[in-house]
């Protein structure tokens, strides 16, 4: 939340200050429940051809991956792309995989923070591999953050508490 939006700022501070990094740098945000993919392409190309298109923002599309019947099965000690092998569609909005600064995104890195962000036109595919059996003890993580924000640093988000709730619920049914 905005405790982990305050620290990512801070880092970027530091690292612009320190020359580490630099405004026209492209970052690339890698969560560790997805794999990005440009079937076409190399991520290098992509980026390249997005600096050369004076695009600022590189999205993907998200392909959730779920086990067979869509069991929330335990996560493999070896093949993802086994364990679980159907794709699925929760959302259908973009999700930023890579971004130049000084553009600044959304926590988590959802969508860019205004309107004036330029897309590259190419698409990754982001496989999400969020839904295995230890995904309703995160969610139960989760609400507890949310329904006490400022103990761990954020705002309130009380329909978020709800909503990851519900979502829990459904999934213990």
């Amino acid at each position: 939340g905005a405790h982990k939006e305050a620290v990512r700022r801070f880092a970027f501070a530091r690292l612009l200050q320190s020359k580490q990094m630099k405004f026209g740098d492209w970052v690339v945000h890698a969560d560790s429940d997805e794999f990005v993919v440009f079937p076409d392409r190399s991520f290098e190309e992509v980026l390249s051809r997005a600096s050369s298109s004076k695009a600022d923002v590189v999205g993907g599309a998200w392909t959730d991956r779920v086990a067979d019947q869509g069991v929330l099965a335990p996560i493999p000690d070896q093949d993802l792309w086994e364990a679980f092998p159907l794709n699925c569609a929760f959302r259908r909005k973009p999700k930023v995989v890579a971004y130049k600064l000084p553009r600044l995104v959304t926590d988590g890195a959802h969508a860019p923070l205004d309107s004036t962000a330029v897309f590259s036109k190419d698409v990754g595919i982001v496989y999400h591999f969020k839904w295995h059996a230890h995904v309703l003890e995160r969610l139960k993580e989760r609400i507890a953050v949310k329904k006490r924000p400022r103990q761990f640093g954020g705002r309130g988000k009380q329909g978020a508490a709800h909503l990851v709730e519900a979502l829990r619920a459904y999934l213990v049914e």
